[in-house]
């Protein structure tokens, strides 16, 4: 593998190509992929967040590959190509999978490396950090891949390799048809106000469920005597001290300044945050525990609705991803029901 990526940097290392830069002149994918003023790496984070990215990933890897061949005037069903049953040394077939889309959605790019073997066959299929990856074009319009060193898929060195050796399956190309684009654009910030709810809440009952607040008095204090008064009651009221109680002289009076958590509706603000990150997804709320499972006589409906809107562009990106000429190796979506007759493909 290593030999066979030398030998692509060889030959294209004097090729003259220009990077897409996105939005800003930066020359990373993926600037633009959320507001400056979250951060993407946190809103994963969030527990809805994970959830859908997680319920996703595994729905999808959990799917037999099947592969399907026509003979003659018919199509005949076998197990799907070796390198597709055991894509690498380090995964099995649901874990590539799970990989695959987890890539997808957390950066609307999934690049997977071909590993070649003596014979000129693809025997290995290796899912590549979407961060250490950047779409190239030449001068006349050809599509290259500029890969960063990457030991565990057998790139040694940086290297520039030809798209014809990478499967790139992207979505909500926004932007530039090369460049995907991950829906945490616009979770992101939802995601990142109920980590800060949950945050508060955290730090309200590290406290002992009591808020920040002012030592206020009706005269007159200078900074030194304010600091002293400050330190004192910190020092026995504050850390393994909260809850005792509190002697105050000198018409002291104690005045919370936070929100409280029945103020700020905190249960329907976090309810709300986790419902918007559900609605980028397109995953129903009550897939991940948020929401209340709909009251209906059928369940295989619930289920049909699920795999149209979240998990069938999904899987049919996939699929075409891996078709070949020859035959096509699609996956069974069958099996994400037992005994229930809900896709039709």
């Amino acid at each position: 593998m290593r030999k066979a990526v030398q030998g692509v940097r060889r030959a294209f290392s004097g090729l003259r190509v220009k990077l897409w830069s996105g939005r800003g002149g930066s020359h990373l994918v993926g600037p633009f992929q959320c507001p400056a003023f979250v951060d993407a790496d946190r809103a994963l984070a969030h527990h809805a967040v994970f959830s859908c990215m997680s319920l996703v990933a595994g729905d999808i890897g959990k799917l037999r590959i099947k592969k399907v061949a026509k003979a003659g005037r018919i199509w005949v069903e076998g197990p799907a190509d070796a390198v597709l049953r055991k894509p690498n040394l380090y995964q099995n077939r649901i874990q590539f999978v799970e990989s695959w889309i987890l890539s997808k959605l957390q950066s609307g790019n999934a690049y997977i490396l071909k590993e070649y073997g003596a014979g000129g066959g693809v025997v290995g299929l290796h899912v590549l950090d979407a961060a250490r990856v950047i779409p190239k074009v030449s001068t006349d319009g050809e599509v290259f891949y500029h890969v960063k060193s990457d030991a565990l898929a057998g790139v040694g060195a940086d290297v520039t390799i030809p798209a014809a050796d990478v499967i790139h399956d992207r979505y909500n190309c926004l932007f530039h048809p090369l460049v995907g684009l991950s829906r945490l654009y616009a979770a992101a910030l939802g995601a990142t106000q109920g980590m800060e709810m949950q945050k508060s809440s955290a730090d309200l009952f590290a406290n002992a469920a009591m808020p920040a607040g002012v030592l206020a008095t009706p005269g007159d204090l200078d900074a030194e005597d304010a600091g002293l008064i400050r330190d004192q009651w910190q020092a026995a009221y504050g850390g393994s001290n909260r809850g005792k109680v509190a002697v105050l002289g000198n018409d002291l009076k104690f005045q919370s300044i936070a929100v409280t958590a029945t103020d700020a509706q905190l249960v329907e603000q976090m309810k709300w945050s986790a419902e918007v990150v559900c609605g980028v997804f397109h995953v129903p709320a009550y897939k991940i525990g948020v929401g209340v499972m709909p009251n209906v006589a059928n369940s295989a409906a619930l289920n049909a609705d699920y795999f149209s809107r979240v998990l069938q562009r999904l899987i049919e990106a996939v699929e075409l991803c891996l078709d070949d000429p020859r035959h096509s190796q699609p996956f069974d979506a069958g099996r994400l029901c037992w005994g229930i007759g809900v896709v039709a493909r």
